[in-house]
């Protein structure tokens, strides 16, 4: 189905919009962007510094994100610090698997199931990590279930937070102008913070009627407990076609 006439506002990370924002063009569709996250490297601390020294030993490497894999690899490179043989490296979906590919790291295990640190903890090869020293990649503020699960299953966890989220530094007169406008009916959402900066930038009432494609049942809550109203699909995956998918859909549901 074509995306023709469909307003679709994409809030991802400046870097990491492009591929998506090509589909939906490439669909037809109008394409705005607004990042509602920045993200960035976190500054160096005594506790990042131990976490990113044990990476040398750790039996498990686990990246959370895409993020995590550019900003983990850059600081492990930046400090010198290289994949011992025995490491094995867990990637919570299969994007974060494919940044670590694309990166020149071999994946040894990707959820079969739902693309989350829940997914990950109920993996079989996880199942039993005694003895096994554990280290997260992942941004500050991330969600517990991946680190609290592994803490009860390794020897040792250590975490090494290497990005930041922020506030993203845009001007979003554009938008704004295309929601007065009513040119914009669909807005991605990637997380809690995003949906949190962007109510700071644009106000509740222009975004309340927009249906969402989100990428997890919480942040559908999440989005209902801001008082957005619009309908809600939640997109089978994080793939950029996963999420088209999910858009199509709603542009679908909306015309009739």
């Amino acid at each position: 189905m074509s995306l023709a006439g469909v307003g679709v506002l994409v809030t991802r990370p400046a870097a990491q919009a492009g591929p998506l924002c090509e589909l939906v063009a490439g669909a037809g569709g109008e394409v705005w962007a607004l990042p509602g996250i920045e993200i960035a490297p976190t500054p160096a601390t005594s506790e990042l510094e131990a976490a990113l020294r044990a990476a040398a030993q750790a039996d498990w490497w686990f990246f959370t994100s895409p993020n995590a894999v550019e900003h983990g690899l850059r600081a492990l490179a930046e400090r010198g610090i290289q994949r011992a043989e025995h490491t094995r490296v867990a990637a919570v979906g299969p994007g974060t698997a494919r940044a670590l590919e694309a990166a020149g790291v071999a994946v040894d295990l990707v959820p079969k199931g739902e693309a989350s640190g829940a997914g990950l903890l109920a993996e079989p090869a996880l199942a039993d990590l005694r003895a096994q020293r554990l280290l997260l990649f992942r941004g500050e503020g991330g969600r517990r279930i991946l680190p609290e699960g592994l803490a009860t299953r390794g020897e040792r966890l250590d975490i090494a937070d290497v990005y930041t989220r922020m506030p993203p530094r845009v001007d979003p007169a554009p938008v704004r102008a295309a929601l007065a406008a009513r040119r914009i009916r669909v807005m991605t959402l990637s997380s809690g913070a995003a949906l949190d900066h962007l109510l700071d930038l644009l106000g509740e009432a222009p975004l309340q009627a927009l249906a969402l494609v989100v990428l997890s049942p919480r942040l559908a809550e999440a989005a209902r407990k801001r008082g957005l109203r619009g309908p809600i699909r939640v997109s089978e995956g994080t793939d950029d076609a996963q999420v088209l998918d999910a858009i199509i859909h709603l542009a679908q549901a909306w015309r009739r």
